[in-house]
Parts: C-alpha cells; sequence; structure tokens
C-alpha cells in the first residue's frame, strides 16, 4: 500500500534499487557475459595473430577476425532472453498491481543497460582487440561505443523476444534465428549485389553489417 503512494521519482529510486539488486543477483546476465566475450575474443585473436601487423594481405583476415568480434558476443545475448522472460512475468503482475508505472522500469533499465552495455564493449575490445589483435588505438572509444551500441540493439531484441511468447525457449530459438540471419547478411558471407531481391533487404535492416563495416572503417582509416 505505501507502494501506491510513491511519486514518480521515488517509484524511479525504488525500481532503480531493485533492478540493480538483479543484476548483481544474477551472474549470468552480465557479468558470466563479460567473462565469456574476453575469453572468446582473445582467443579469436590469437587465432587471428597475424593480421596485427596489418600487412596487405591480411586485409580479409583483419575482416573476418571484426565478423567475429561482433558475431560471437551478440549471439550470446540469448541467454538474456530467458531472464528478462522470468523478469517480465513478475513486471506484469507488479504493475496490474499498481506498485509502480511501466515508464518507471523502462526509464530506469534504459539508465542501468547503457554503461553496462559499455562495460561489456570493454570487455570485449580492451585486451583481446587493442592489446591483442591490435586495434587501432586512437579509435578507441569510437570503436568502444560501436560495440556497445551494437551490444545494446541486441539486448532490445532479446528484451521484446522475452515479452513475445510465455515459453522462453520460444523466445531463445527467434532470437538465434534473428542473429544468424544477421550472420548470414552482414556483407561477409556473401556479396550484397549477389543477393537477390526481396532477400537483400536484410543487408540494410539487420545491425551486423552496419556494426561490422563501421568497426572496420574506424580500425583502418588514418592508420
Amino acid at each position: 500500500s505505501n507502494l501506491a503512494k510513491l511519486t514518480f521519482n521515488q517509484e524511479l529510486y525504488y525500481v532503480g534499487e531493485r533492478q540493480m539488486r538483479l543484476i548483481f543477483s544474477d551472474p549470468t546476465m552480465y557479468l558470466g557475459r563479460a567473462i565469456a566475450f574476453l575469453f572468446a575474443c582473445t582467443f579469436f585473436s590469437v587465432i587471428y595473430i597475424y593480421c596485427r601487423d596489418r600487412n596487405q594481405d591480411q586485409v580479409l583476415n583483419r575482416l573476418w577476425l571484426s565478423m567475429w568480434f561482433v558475431g560471437v558476443p551478440t549471439s550470446l545475448g540469448v541467454v538474456a532472453v530467458y531472464s528478462f522472460n522470468e523478469e517480465y512475468k513478475i513486471l506484469r503482475k507488479e504493475v496490474k498491481n499498481g506498485m509502480f508505472s511501466i515508464w518507471s522500469f523502462l526509464i530506469t533499465s534504459f539508465v542501468l543497460q547503457a554503461p553496462l552495455m559499455f562495460i561489456l564493449a570493454v570487455f570485449l575490445d580492451g585486451i583481446p582487440g587493442f592489446a591483442i589483435a591490435n586495434f587501432w588505438g586512437p579509435h578507441y572509444l569510437e570503436i568502444t561505443a560501436f560495440y556497445a551500441i551494437t551490444l545494446f540493439t541486441y539486448e532490445c531484441i532479446a528484451r521484446m523476444l522475452s515479452i513475445s511468447f510465455d515459453d522462453p525457449l520460444m523466445g531463445m530459438l527467434n532470437y538465434l534465428q534473428i542473429w544468424f540471419t544477421s550472420f548470414l547478411f552482414a556483407g561477409v558471407m556473401v556479396p550484397e549485389d549477389q543477393v537477390i531481391w526481396p532477400f537483400r533487404v536484410f543487408f540494410y535492416i539487420m545491425p551486423l553489417k552496419w556494426s561490422i563495416s563501421s568497426n572496420a572503417y574506424l580500425d583502418a582509416i588514418g592508420t
């Protein structure tokens, strides 16, 4: 009953505090993914170690490395679908009971997730990308920001799919379906001009193409 009398600012504080507790109580959501990003991207950097020298004959390998750095971390967003689904079931009851408004949840979730995506991006490219793979140092902030934006995009896809199905497994399967489509139409697996319409539209609406091309550009321009 006390919660029903909260002001909007008090709601934001209450929901934000609760979301923080949930983030730290479920290590698979962010801490687990951060460690997975670090190890997975380090592995790819070591496998593609010769492309750190930036020779002309390593251009294609470097492009593939950029694709792995984007593709693998975004695929791990599938674990978020399950967690978001469980969260949504509780959230739906609380909002219906008038404990707080949905806007309080949406605002606090965005405020908390934005820096978390940047932290995940640092785990992704800090040591594996810049220390091992020799990403272009002067563009550190721009490259890290692009990774954070890409991760946030797929985090939003995960959240959308988590509430689209009662069974979280269906949401997870559809997330992987969207990810595989993004990976196929990212511009590396098959050239854009060699795909017939209407399938070519996926090159324009799937996020991976824009992230990979932007990061490849920032890693090469001015070097």
